[in-house]
């Protein structure tokens, strides 16, 4: 089986601690096997090593942080190198192609697609290898894994399948629908859609020659900046008739913002840190040369890096514990100020 792993990014959802020379994929914040930190690129390979012998890893990033992926993964790994950034239709698209012209996989070939930025145990790993199964079997059409929610939210894309057991067609794709859809989903029983997706190569390559006009691999790297800058999810997904879904009910989190990581870190606090009793339900990080003093703290996220501080209340009613929601956009006013200067 044929894994792509898509690592890249521009570094806001976490900001101050990622960039654009950082994004998230490669912040090593996490907690490895030996006990030192890695990052997340390099869990998720570590773990589909352990719980996928065979798999066949490509990693999906542009040319910005090639050299990222190769400090972190050293030199066995296989890449595919965007020439610039178009979204994740466009990295799959060449990704696809790069598997068939430069690495000779047949049509017949199981692929499936992976986003690195999750935090889950060894069984979804497993359950990510397990889909070459229903994909082979199950012949033309994209194979999803769904996660079972805990709660709605409108940060996930939703999936209802048409039976409660095992795998089975998907009746409906929604991406990110607003709150009242997504109570509307998990009441009917629809899974979060974890970004996983698999298919035969063949049947994808049909559909990306298609929307994007290219037939090869150099073709479509020479002609990548007129790919529609749009998501897989918004171009594929949505619109395919022949999905099916596999449910997976073990331990996966979404790092999407600062709430979802701070409750996978190892610890609670990082660098000259000092919380007095009265603290609670707080994180806090600090990269710079001076120390950080929290009294009476409560539910809140502090990290201070040289690119900047930031200072975020995780629970409140208006937000319903996801605050960092809107983080890309605020980022974004600050970076655009930077460049003003």
């Amino acid at each position: 089986m044929h894994i792509i792993l898509l690592a890249g990014g521009s570094g806001e959802r976490l900001w101050p601690l990622s960039s654009d020379k950082t994004p998230k994929p490669f912040l090593e914040i996490l907690e490895g096997e030996d006990g030192k930190r890695e990052s997340m690129l390099q869990r998720v390979c570590r773990l589909i090593k352990k719980t996928g012998a065979g798999a066949d890893v490509t990693v999906s990033t542009d040319r910005e942080h090639l050299g990222l992926v190769r400090k972190q993964l050293g030199e066995d790994v296989s890449v595919c190198v965007e020439p610039s950034r178009r979204d994740t239709f466009a990295a799959v698209s060449l990704a696809c192609e790069y598997l068939k012209c430069e690495k000779c996989a047949s049509d017949g070939d199981a692929v499936a697609v992976c986003p690195v930025d999750a935090y889950a145990d060894e069984d979804f790993y497993e359950a990510v290898c397990g889909l070459e199964r229903e994909v082979l079997k199950g012949g033309d059409g994209i194979t999803l894994l769904g996660i079972k929610p805990d709660h709605a939210s409108g940060k996930y894309g939703y999936i209802v399948p048409g039976g409660p057991f095992g795998p089975s067609d998907a009746v409906e794709f929604r991406e990110k629908p607003d709150e009242t859809e997504a109570e509307h989903f998990v009441e009917i029983g629809g899974l979060w859609n974890a970004g996983v997706f698999a298919f035969r190569l063949g049947y994808m390559l049909e559909k990306i020659r298609e929307k994007t006009g290219f037939t090869d691999y150099e073709g479509l790297y020479a002609g990548y900046d007129g790919v529609e800058k749009t998501s897989f999810d918004y171009a594929v997904l949505e619109k395919e008739r022949n999905l099916r879904v596999v449910k997976f009910s073990g331990v996966w989190c979404d790092i999407g913002s600062w709430e979802d990581l701070a409750h996978v870190m190892p610890e609670k606090t990082s660098g000259n840190v000092v919380m007095d009793e009265n603290c609670s339900g707080s994180y806090v990080l600090n990269e710079t040369g001076v120390p950080i003093l929290c009294m009476g703290l409560k539910n809140f996220i502090v990290v201070a890096t040289e690119n900047g501080i930031l200072i975020m209340d995780t629970l409140s009613e208006e937000t319903d514990g996801e605050r960092g929601g809107n983080m890309k956009e605020c980022v974004e006013k600050i970076l655009d100020g930077k460049k003003d200067e």
